[in-house]
């Protein structure tokens, strides 16, 4: 059975990261349905929450949805990008409920918001409030810092461990992306 999505294609193979890959989804099974996988610019938080999600596209039969908040500076910038993620046209009821209410008809779904921070301080309407509204779904959080929205699992993500670090580099000079 074909699970819809709306998640990029990955770039390249993905080395390494095993371990946090698995502590990500031991969260998610153990019934955390907010996890931010926290860290700074560059470590890979995008690139293991997009690798996670492919991995275990069919444990989501209600999809997969990429959100990109890169250019999203206001609670409206999330919303419009959540709607364009699930494919959801904006009507005349208020944008928050209506992709709450999305979100909730999709049932085990996982919704997976790139570039958190820079809109952390609306994370309590918007993600907060899907979470009560929309009780079988789950979300996952790239971010720098932690959202402090109830029910908040994190994950920090440091830098690569050297073997794996080494084994990247040295794929990336061979010209393999």
């Amino acid at each position: 059975r074909r699970i819809e999505h709306s998640l990029p294609a990955e770039r390249g193979r993905f080395i390494g990261r095993e371990a946090p890959l698995r502590a990500l989804a031991a969260k998610l099974e153990s019934g955390s349905r907010l996890v931010s996988v926290l860290g700074t610019g560059g470590t890979g938080k995008t690139r293991l929450a997009i690798r996670f999600a492919w991995t275990w596209l069919g444990a989501y039969p209600g999809g997969v949805w990429f959100c990109d908040l890169s250019q999203a500076t206001t609670l409206d910038g999330i919303y419009y990008e959540a709607a364009q993620a699930l494919n959801v046209p904006l009507g005349k009821t208020p944008p928050g409920a209506q992709l709450a209410d999305a979100v909730a008809g999709r049932a085990r779904c996982l919704v997976l918001f790139d570039h958190f921070e820079q809109v952390a301080g609306h994370a309590e309407e918007s993600v907060g409030s899907w979470l009560d509204r929309a009780p079988q779904a789950s979300f996952l959080v790239t971010t720098r810092e932690v959202l402090n929205v109830a029910g908040e699992n994190t994950l920090p993500l440091g830098p690569m461990p050297p073997g794996e670090a080494t084994a990247l580099f040295l794929r990336r000079i061979e010209g393999f992306p």
